[in-house]
């Protein structure tokens, strides 16, 4: 019983369900779920690294023949644009904190969450689909002493208003420019539609895997969710801070496109990085990379861009909102890990 309790707590006992009975049996019985489990770990890894490798080749490879264009068009990139544009991202860390400051029902200090959700942004690059985000959001909440129901309800408010916040920005555009759309062209996707098929593929064999967990956690957030019903102010304030969110993204990549020199409109602006998003969501690679990148090359040159600019823009948007965000992001995960704002475990 004493060596137990020495245990780091993601390998105890209850951890894996495994009664604590204080015998050898129980002993090599959690050793041997601990194997297998790694094991099925490391095999899932190993398939989303070879597929957002794959995935990096694909929409790197095509744009070899414009490197030397976009290398040029890099250049002469005006650095105040891009300044102003790294001030847009900033902000969003600060709107980020406050979507979570809205929707809590108990006070969330608002400092200690723009350093998590800088490190939530360091999570995010690394992990696809906004996942690594959503966990670290998740366990800074229940360090918070918010109970499971709470943080997953909590957590799925501010996805959900987040995708309908872009979705009325796309509306709003298209009422005001209604020919915009009809510049916009999906590229040519060619054998990589098998690629984002075997990650679909991995995603749900990973939801099999873990299907009672997930869904007992999507039930939690779903009822959880249902008791904004009686905030309705809290929910109208959060879904304005993430139009806000939404809007210093645009503008960010609104001050990349300025900054190569181009006159794009803000509306065909908001539809090329609203494409953009789209693409990198649905991209299972870490951050979206590589789609991101395509979709976003794609759309501009869909508007008369040149095919070195239109790559030079996103690879500037890229370096702000992509590895930019990374570093910083990196040094305040290590931060809030060393000051408990949150942990890489939670117990359920």
């Amino acid at each position: 019983m004493a060596f137990q309790t020495k245990l780091p707590k993601i390998f105890s006992a209850s951890y894996f369900l495994i009664p604590d009975s204080g015998v050898q049996g129980g002993y090599t019985k959690l050793m041997a779920n601990r194997k297998r489990l790694w094991e099925h770990k490391a095999l899932i890894i190993r398939m989303a690294v070879g597929l957002g490798l794959l995935l990096v080749l694909y929409a790197v490879v095509p744009q070899l023949a414009f490197f030397g264009g976009a290398r040029e068009a890099l250049h002469g990139l005006q650095p105040a644009w891009l300044l102003v544009a790294a001030a847009a991202f900033s902000g969003t860390y600060l709107m980020a904190a406050l979507m979570f400051a809205c929707l809590g029902r108990r006070r969330i200090p608002l400092g200690r969450t723009v350093v998590v959700q800088m490190a939530a942004a360091f999570a995010s690059r690394l992990l696809p689909a906004g996942s690594g985000a959503v966990a670290v959001s998740y366990s800074y909440l229940r360090q918070r002493k918010y109970d499971a129901p709470e943080s997953a309800g909590i957590v799925a408010m501010n996805n959900l208003l987040g995708f309908v916040g872009n979705l009325c920005l796309i509306a709003l555009a298209f009422v005001v420019d209604p020919d915009v759309v009809g510049h916009l062209r999906f590229p040519h996707i060619g054998w990589g539609t098998g690629a984002v098929v075997l990650g679909l593929g991995i995603g749900a064999l990973c939801f099999w895997h873990w299907r009672r967990r997930t869904l007992r956690f999507l039930r939690a957030a779903l009822s959880d969710l249902m008791g904004y019903k009686d905030r309705p102010a809290a929910v109208v304030l959060a879904f304005l801070v993430s139009v806000a969110l939404t809007l210093l993204y645009m503008v960010t990549f609104y001050c990349c496109v300025r900054a190569a020199g181009l006159q794009l409109n803000f509306t065909a602006s908001l539809v090329i990085f609203s494409f953009g998003v789209l693409v990198g969501a649905l991209t299972p690679s870490p951050g979206g990379i590589g789609g991101v990148e395509a979709a976003l090359t794609a759309g501009l040159a869909s508007f008369g861009v040149t095919p070195g600019t239109a790559l030079a823009v996103a690879l500037s948007y890229r370096l702000i909102t992509f590895w930019l965000a990374l570093i910083i992001g990196s040094f305040a995960f290590v931060i809030a890990l060393r000051l408990h704002f949150f942990t890489p475990y939670v117990k359920q």
